[in-house]
């Protein structure tokens, strides 16, 4: 009996020990559905709601800065990480920060801009710190000694950075602006009312754009390159 039960804590033992969240941060971003610059406003066990706003120009010129709340769904996170900005940690209320939202409209990742880089962790909670595997596009804040056959790659531990122009240079990200449409040699142009703002270029010959019109809209934008693109107005 007593042998039994020496095996039995074993067992339970061994199956208590959690196993990191292993996230292949290039792909990740690479293949998200959305990744939204935002404030946090709200967040339950299971979703969270976060506030997009811009900028609008009316006739005369007046700006006003419009807000679009939306939810989408969490999985486990650790409720006394909150703030920490590592695996298993949601970011504060109020905070403004990226959201890297995947294919079944779950948060998969957090971004938070420090000086010129964004530092990414998961919020996924597993009881162990999240691997995370990446490209010479990022470097570490907690290296792993593991390394990858593929010589491209190395992993970090809880959280990685990346420049802010790398990650805008090479990952799609989603953003909204007001302004109007521009045919020009043969290229459907979108032109922001802010004159701060980039020049961009409609791809999507199918969309029924007309050259003068005045619109708000959302987009996903690689190297100020439009191709997907919604029309809020």
């Amino acid at each position: 009996m007593k042998i039994l039960v020496t095996i039995t804590l074993i067992l339970f033992s061994i199956c208590g020990i959690a196993k990191p969240r292993i996230v292949n941060i290039d792909e990740a971003l690479s293949t998200a559905k959305h990744i939204v610059f935002c404030k946090i406003v709200s967040f339950t066990d299971s979703t969270i709601s976060y506030e997009q706003s811009y900028f609008i120009a009316d006739s005369n010129g007046k700006i006003a800065i419009p807000n679009i709340l939306r939810t989408t769904n969490l999985k486990g996170y650790e409720k006394s990480y909150i703030g920490l900005n590592i695996s298993g940690s949601l970011p504060k209320l109020g905070q403004s920060c990226y959201i890297v939202i995947d294919s079944l409209n779950f948060v998969t990742l957090f971004g938070i801009e420090k000086d010129t880089a964004i530092t990414f962790w998961s919020p996924i909670y597993t009881g162990s710190e999240c691997l995370i595997k990446h490209s010479n596009l990022f470097n570490c804040n907690k290296q792993s000694s593991d390394i990858h056959a593929n010589s491209n790659l190395t992993y970090c531990y809880s959280s990685i950075n990346i420049s802010i122009s790398n990650f805008l240079n090479n990952f799609s990200h989603s953003k909204i602006e007001c302004g109007r449409i521009m045919f020009q040699n043969g290229e459907i142009l979108f032109i922001p009312d802010f004159a701060n703002s980039s020049v961009y270029t409609i791809t999507d010959k199918k969309l029924n754009c007309k050259d003068g019109q005045k619109v708000c809209v959302e987009f996903k934008i690689i190297k100020e390159k439009i191709y997907e693109l919604y029309q809020l107005n």
